[in-house]
């Protein structure tokens, strides 16, 4: 100890620094000496090792390399009797000498066998506490830094003759890397110290890597399969195992030459490896490299973390393109399988490695073969694959596939392959439309044919983003010919298939692009197609005709056919952009529209939604027309054509009305009344000659006339009397005339037993009084003879039939003043007022019923009524004014209202009376 005290204080007490060799050496021997003593050297390293690093950048850089040497030289010397512990106390000490020496070609002199005794002791004195195996693994890192900068040492490191030593080296590395009860730091280490083998090894040494190879990489593979593996360390595993293939098996590496090696000069040991490297080696390792790969890609191709996945597919693509020669066709499987997985990913770095990897197979007859039998595997998987919730991947596979096919796609479209129709039905059996979602409340007409589709939820939770995607490739590939193929299964298949293959016509009809040529246009594909669909929509409407004996209002449990009948009016929309208007607006385009018109006056409203969304698809295609007003205008005389042809058909009649309806909705009279005379006056003649079927829809065309009618000619006033006239009585004007041959068809059916048909004949009976108000030759015995219908309604107590009767009993009273005075005073009020003050007396009365609108709607009208009956103030107080007295009693909802009126009622009656007075 006081010989340890005295280096020291002569080392502090130096006046001159001495040479950096001399200071090297000694502190060798003193450790050799301390050790030969059994002295604790740990203090001395330490103190030397700090006063080296500061005194070191003083000398020039040939004195550091040689004092570094020289502490590295002296190693052989205290090494070899150093335990564990004492070796963790040196290690600081070796690793500023190789500091000092910074790259041993700078020593001429200097060969491995003098760093040997570091790099095998330190390996093998690797402890198993983390700090100290760091400790070891950093000096043995360093040691590999400095060889990898020193060519001649590094040839030598990576010589045959140290196969063992670089043998030993990975196995006690993959040790760590493997054992997932180590710390992930000193894996990390361990990991890095391995991949300088594949780093820094020299091209033309990769022969002694390989002689080792199947140990790295088998060694690798298992670190992948670590149940809980870093990410880190997962990732620089994946890129060093392509590192070593591409080092051992890459295009310019050197093969081993058995030729080249004479025996005698290695270890007994080595020639066993010598002797395995033979072409049968190298085969089993290209199947063991393929499976490796294959099982890798497996397990990470789809990895939630973005840089493992994107480090795999790198790796795999790396190697194919470096180890070409070696693998050939070897990896096309997992190179294909890659293409498959990523051709339609999210990212577009992905689909961009996707086509680079169909790109490193040089054979297109491979690929062909490989896609058509997958082909055939995915198309029986689909259906299965969607029901287990899969579909979105095996959709996208299948579209890579088709992709990768290409010009052979089309070929089997223009010869109508069963691989192109077994394609087709595996998507129908796939995509089922969820048939409930449909009655999800309405966000109105849809924008987009995107968002219109979509309101089409299909089960499993399939995408439509990945059925538009195969379909915009079928058309691509495929053009006309795959919706030909598409029209044929249309007429053939079950009604659920059907409307799956609406769903696809209409994503292909959609992405079919429309060219500046005339072949665009007018394909007779095309036109089957759009005479098909409209035959299909006409037909529909058998299935929901309208009888008398199930009149319904709406229709809220939606079928197959509901579903075929929303698409197909967007597949008919999307057939009109390839007619022309010109050509064929007298058939094919004029039935196309007709059938959309007919379907946006349907009961259904997710039919008429889809129809009217179709209308709009057509105004946009149509550069004449600005909205779908407009189009109808434009085409007026050619569906009121067709509606006047329908009316005299005796299979199409029904049709008629409903598409006078559709028609109504967008498009005024104009200068249309001769032919809406004609269609009218047919429909009022199938009134009398139909049975009474399909009265609701005659009915509703009716009025959607009737309302034209009074929203054109709002003032209508009948002819002048000719001056020679003996009568000088006004002339009917032919307005006038057919509204009162409505008036008088309709009356009768007021008597209906059904509800509908007597509230239609009521809002008729409301336009035809408003555009008679003129006419007082026909107003007052239209009002007379409608009367006792009104009367039977109002006996009947249906609060539905009666609020609209009471409407038009205020509108007579409008038109006719007191011609009705006794009628509603005597007949009408007092029937009805038993009826509303039983609602008025009940305990409860809730705000949604027909009983408390028809109540909110007589009160709201019944100053109206007083005023246009001219009532004298006893009457008043006798009928109507006690009614609202019992309303403001009950102190119901309506109390306000019924106090308004009576307020409004009493001061129209004090006006009268003060004008009385003036007079």
């Amino acid at each position: 100890m006081e010989e340890n005290e005295e280096r020291r204080l002569g080392l502090h007490q130096m006046a001159e620094l001495p040479p950096l060799f001399e200071l090297a050496t000694k502190t060798v021997a003193d450790i050799i000496q301390m050790k030969k003593n059994n002295e604790d050297f740990t203090e001395y390293v330490a103190e030397m090792v700090q006063y080296l690093q500061d005194v070191s950048m003083k000398y020039s850089p040939p004195e550091q390399q040689t004092a570094g040497g020289a502490i590295i030289i002296g190693s052989k010397l205290i090494l070899p009797s150093t335990n564990t512990q004492e070796k963790l106390i040196l290690a600081p000490l070796y690793h500023h000498a190789l500091d000092l020496v910074s790259n041993f070609d700078n020593i001429p002199s200097f060969q491995w066998r003098h760093v040997n005794p570091i790099f095998k002791f330190y390996l093998d004195a690797l402890p198993r506490d983390t700090p100290g195996a760091i400790k070891i693994l950093k000096l043995l890192i360093k040691i590999q830094d400095v060889l990898g900068k020193s060519n001649k040492m590094n040839n030598e490191f990576f010589d045959f003759e140290n196969v063992l030593l670089l043998s030993r080296l990975i196995t006690c590395q993959l040790d760590i890397v493997k054992n997932v009860d180590c710390d992930v730091p000193l894996r990390k280490f361990a990991l890095e110290s391995l991949a300088k083998v594949g780093r820094y090894c020299p091209g033309k040494k990769a022969p002694t890597v390989g002689l080792v190879v199947s140990g790295i990489l088998g060694g690798l593979l298992r670190v992948t399969k670590g149940s809980s593996v870093n990410t880190e360390l997962l990732e620089n595993t994946i890129i060093l195992f392509g590192d070593v293939i591409v080092l051992v098996f890459g295009n310019e590496s050197v093969k081993f030459d058995m030729n080249e090696i004479n025996l005698d000069d290695y270890n007994s040991h080595l020639h066993f490896l010598f002797k395995e490297q033979n072409d049968e080696w190298r085969k089993k390792a290209l199947c063991t490299i393929h499976d490796y790969v294959r099982d890798i890609l497996s397990s990470y191709s789809g990895h939630r973390i973005s840089s493992v996945k994107w480090n795999v597919c790198n790796m795999v693509c790396r190697i194919q393109t470096e180890c070409s020669a070696f693998l050939g066709s070897t990896l096309y499987d997992c190179i294909i399988h890659m293409y498959t997985n990523f051709r339609f990913d999210d990212n577009q770095v992905y689909q961009d490695l996707a086509q680079k990897c169909l790109n490193l197979i040089t054979e297109p007859r491979i690929i062909q073969e490989y896609f058509y039998k997958q082909l055939n595997t995915i198309v029986r998987k689909i259906p299965v694959e969607t029901r287990a919730g899969r579909g979105d991947a095996e959709l996208k596979t299948l579209a890579a596939i088709l992709d990768g096919l290409g010009e052979a796609v089309s070929l089997q479209c223009k010869t109508g392959s069963q691989t192109m129709v077994d394609i087709l039905g595996c998507l129908a059996d796939s995509l089922i439309i969820d048939r409930k979602g449909l009655l999800i409340t309405s966000e109105g007409i849809s924008d987009s044919l995107e968002k219109e589709l979509r309101k089409f939820k299909l089960q499993y939770r399939v995408n439509h983003k990945n059925v538009k995607l195969i379909c915009e490739l079928l058309v691509r590939l495929g053009k006309f010919d795959i919706i030909d193929m598409v029209h044929n299964l249309l007429k053939e298949d079950s009604p659920g298939r059907k409307a799956t293959y609406h769903i696809i016509l209409a994503y292909m009809l959609n992405s079919l692009e429309i060219t500046n040529d005339d072949e665009s246009f007018d394909d007779p594909v095309i036109l089957m197609l759009a005479e098909y669909l409209v035959q299909e929509l006409n037909e529909s409407c058998q299935l929901v005709r309208r009888d008398d004996g199930h009149v319904e209002s709406s229709s809220y449990e939606n079928d197959w056919h509901t579903c075929i009948e929303c698409l197909s009016c967007t597949n008919v929309a999307l057939c009109m952009r390839f007619i022309t208007g010109d050509a064929h607006r007298s058939n094919v385009s004029i039935n196309c529209l007709c059938a959309i018109l007919f379907q946006s006056s349907s009961n259904t409203w997710v039919v008429s939604e889809s129809a009217n969304f179709a209308l709009r698809l057509i105004t946009e295609n149509d550069k004449n027309v600005t909205d779908v007003s407009e189009l109808a205008q434009a085409y007026s005389s050619h569906i009121l054509h067709t509606v006047s042809l329908a009316c005299s058909s005796s299979q199409d009649y029904l049709l008629a009305p409903q598409l006078l309806q559709g028609y109504m909705k967008f498009a005024e009279i104009g200068n249309n009344f001769d032919h809406f005379k004609v269609i009218i006056e047919k429909m009022l003649y199938a009134l009398d000659t139909n049975e009474q079927e399909f009265t609701q829809s005659i009915l509703r065309a009716l009025f959607s006339f009737m309302a034209a009618l009074c929203r054109q000619y709002e003032d209508l006033l009948p002819y002048e009397p000719p001056e020679d006239a003996e009568d000088q009585k006004e002339i009917a004007t032919p307005q006038h005339i057919i509204t009162e041959k409505v008036l008088l068809r309709t009356k009768q059916m007021l008597l209906s037993p059904h509800l509908p048909i007597r509230i239609s004949c009521l809002e008729i009976l409301a336009k035809g009084l408003e555009l008679l108000k003129h006419y007082d030759d026909a107003l007052l015995p239209m009002i007379h003879q409608n009367w006792h219908g009104i009367m039977t309604i109002v006996k009947e107590n249906e609060p539905m039939s009666m609020t609209e009767a009471f409407g038009v009993v205020v509108a007579m009273s409008k038109r006719s003043g007191t011609f009705v005075h006794g009628k509603v005073l005597n007949e009408f009020w007092p029937k009805i007022k038993r009826y509303l003050i039983n609602i008025v007396k009940k305990e409860f009365i809730f705000q949604h019923t027909a009983d408390y609108r028809l109540v909110v709607k007589v009160i709201s009208q019944i100053s109206e009524l007083i005023i246009n009956l001219q009532l004298k103030e006893e009457e008043a107080n006798d009928s109507f004014i006690a009614f609202l007295d019992l309303a403001i009693s009950e102190n119901r909802h309506f109390a306000i209202l019924s106090a308004q009126q009576k307020e409004k009622i009493v001061e129209h009656f004090r006006k009268n009376l003060g004008a009385s007075a003036d007079e």
